[in-house]
């Protein structure tokens, strides 16, 4: 099964997909591998992959260019060798994900429940926060977010932003406009159509969504106070997600804010998220036990060691009566 990102952006996400530059910069070997592949039922999606991987690996040995347009069908199947080889190995895990996507996926789920954290990352990028229009600054958290993950990814030809001179949402608008462009050309995709008068936040969220991140937030609104309280944000934020594992939670942290994140596919979870008193019991014991971690560096390894064996307890024996 293919993730939430769309295939052409499979390569912003994970670290074996390769984007377009890298494959024409290793053209015969990456066209021996489509030969290869041709072969494997496995991670064909479709009867026309096989002729699809055979027509990009003669492109690529007759003049070192892909096929552009073949692109999100290519990378789909490369990703599905990723995950052919993680399930024969045995690992639960999915395809190594690159740190700068996961980054941005964490960052955008704390902004939703705490937006503050927004202005905490724009501190030392944008001069005079407490100035600019309050409906730039979320726009201007996504677009910083978006160009420092392309830059980490060393994408070439990023178009030059220098976000700390923007002061109106006309020069925010055309330098965002820009970049999602890119974000979409250098992946083998027209740029997104935009109007006379573009909606920012609309082309944001598209794109957001096509690299599967969660749904961004445009609604807070920012007061004075926000400014003067940036770094005296609440100690967690505590989010849902499918794990791969049999933990219970993990920890991450992120721009100094920590977030917890609770298996929701684990049996207990499941069990303990039925009603709203014991979810909410849940959620307090693994805030309490996510800051012993944090605020205990020397207990760390015994603590871990505990949390994975209370995670496999719970998920064998919490139904037994």
């Amino acid at each position: 099964m293919l993730p939430d990102t769309i295939p052409n952006f499979l390569c912003y996400r994970y670290k074996l997909v390769l984007r377009i530059d890298k494959i024409e910069g290793s053209a015969v070997q990456f066209a021996w591998k489509c030969r290869k592949y041709q072969n494997w039922t496995e991670v064909l999606n479709s009867p026309e992959d096989k002729q699809v991987l055979l027509r990009v690996a003669s492109g690529l040995l007759a003049d070192g260019k892909f096929e552009r347009d073949t692109y999100g069908i290519i990378s789909a199947i490369f990703f599905k060798v990723q995950q052919w080889r993680q399930q024969k190995n045995e690992l639960p895990v999915p395809p190594e994900a690159h740190p700068s996507w996961n980054r941005c996926a964490s960052l955008f789920q704390i902004a939703i429940a705490n937006p503050q954290v927004m202005l905490r990352e724009l501190e030392g990028v944008a001069a005079n926060l407490d100035q600019l229009p309050r409906a730039a600054l979320a726009v201007l958290f996504y677009v910083r977010a978006l160009q420092d993950m392309l830059s980490t990814q060393k994408v070439p030809g990023i178009p030059v932003c220098d976000l700390s001179q923007y002061s109106s949402m006309a020069q925010l608008t055309q330098c965002a406009t820009s970049l999602i462009a890119f974000l979409y050309t250098s992946a083998g995709l027209p740029a997104p159509r935009a109007s006379v008068e573009p909606n920012l936040q609309a082309l944001l969220t598209t794109s957001l969504k096509d690299l599967g991140f969660a749904t961004p937030s445009f609604g807070y609104e920012f007061a004075p106070s926000d400014f003067v309280n940036a770094a005296h944000m609440k100690p967690t934020v505590i989010t849902y997600e499918q794990l791969t594992d049999q933990r219970i939670f993990k920890i991450k942290e992120v721009s100094g804010q920590i977030q917890l994140v609770i298996n929701s596919k684990h049996r207990f979870v499941i069990e303990a998220a039925a009603q709203d008193n014991t979810k909410m019991l849940l959620a307090n014991f693994l805030s309490a036990y996510c800051l012993a971690l944090i605020e205990q560096p020397a207990a760390r390894d015994a603590l871990d060691d505990h949390t994975a064996y209370m995670s496999l307890i719970l998920s064998s024996n919490h139904l037994r009566r």
